[in-house]
């Protein structure tokens, strides 16, 4: 979200500058159309979605939030829903469509910076659940100190804030339904992206 925080808006950035043809003229001159896997990719996460709303409601209700390791688990499963929402439901919606960056600049890159965030945080978050299981089993006085009562809550936030940090000053990924994928390039200048 730099670009917001820098520029005031996403076009305002020369690097994401859209101005020079309509949304319309930017899909059909770079975009592909892909209506069957953008299709499959919302119901596939609308599925996933369904399915984690019990199983996360379950880790609550159990009263399992009174261990470390399920304490890590439910907030990797909430960035797993934030992170399913981008990388299918939305995803899937700009596939159908052909979208790439300069068909909606801005929708696209915020959830680029979200998803971005998402990717960060579930990396950081297994860390810390790798961190919490070797370190019950290997140095448990060290684990007790570190994951007892609401310690483990706190020692969540580094993750957290390094998850907020990347979302709020690192560039967005970039959605392009041409390479199928989230990507650092929006792909709009000529021979500036032939790496």
């Amino acid at each position: 979200m730099d670009s917001l925080l820098i520029y005031g808006s996403v076009q305002g950035n020369p690097l994401y500058d859209c101005t020079g043809k309509t949304p319309e003229q930017w899909t059909s001159l770079l975009g592909t159309r892909r209506t069957f896997l953008g299709i499959a990719l919302i119901i596939f996460g609308v599925f996933i979605e369904i399915i984690y709303v019990p199983c996360l409601g379950a880790i609550y209700k159990r009263g399992l939030l009174k261990h470390s390791c399920y304490k890590i688990m439910f907030l990797l499963g909430l960035t797993d829903m934030i992170a399913t929402c981008t990388a299918t439901i939305l995803s899937g919606c700009l596939f159908t469509v052909g979208a790439v960056f300069c068909t909606y600049p801005e929708l696209i890159y915020v959830a680029g910076c979200f998803a971005l965030g998402g990717w960060v945080s579930s990396c950081a978050l297994t860390l810390l659940l790798v961190i919490n299981r070797i370190s019950d089993i290997l140095a448990p006085t060290i684990s007790e100190l570190i994951f007892s009562n609401n310690h483990t809550w706190i020692v969540a936030m580094i993750p957290i804030l390094y998850t907020l940090s990347v979302i709020t000053f690192t560039p967005g990924i970039i959605f392009n339904s041409t390479v199928m994928a989230w990507i650092g390039d929006p792909m709009i200048y000529e021979n500036r992206s032939k790496e």
